[in-house]
């Protein structure tokens, strides 16, 4: 049987590549590949839910993105509620049951209660928050 290559060890991965950094530099490290992985993903999902298609209401209040029964009732429930009913905001399902809130209001206050209020749908996991005010 044939010696295993030293460079197949079973040893762990991190200390061989680095042996020479400091706790700080590692740290560092991990930080820089945590932000690059969250910045794709970011994009990522931008891709995913720019992409889908949709039929907008008359572009008065807001409108679900997809065909979804989660983002409609998530719409309808915007819709029926006083301060964001006349709100260009847009609903779209992710992963997992979660919720994007996307488009415009005309205040801070109307795209915190859309994310209040999309929250406390049932079935609504988690908001992703991307409404901008105008």
């Amino acid at each position: 049987m044939r010696p295993r290559h030293p460079s197949l060890s079973s040893a762990p991965l991190a200390p061989r590549l680095a042996p020479r950094l400091t706790a700080g530099s590692r740290r560092l490290v991990a930080a820089l590949l945590l932000a690059t992985a969250s910045l794709t993903g970011c994009q990522a999902l931008s891709d995913t839910v720019s992409s889908i298609d949709w039929q907008d209401k008359g572009g008065a209040g807001p409108a679900a993105l997809d065909g979804s029964a989660l983002s409609a009732r998530v719409a309808d429930v915007l819709a029926a509620t006083p301060m964001t009913m006349n709100q260009q905001i847009k609903v779209g399902l992710l992963q997992d049951n979660r919720i994007r809130l996307s488009g415009s209001t005309t205040s801070s206050s109307a795209a915190s209660e859309a994310v209040r209020i999309s929250s406390q749908v049932e079935g609504v996991s988690a908001v992703l928050d991307t409404i901008s005010v105008r």
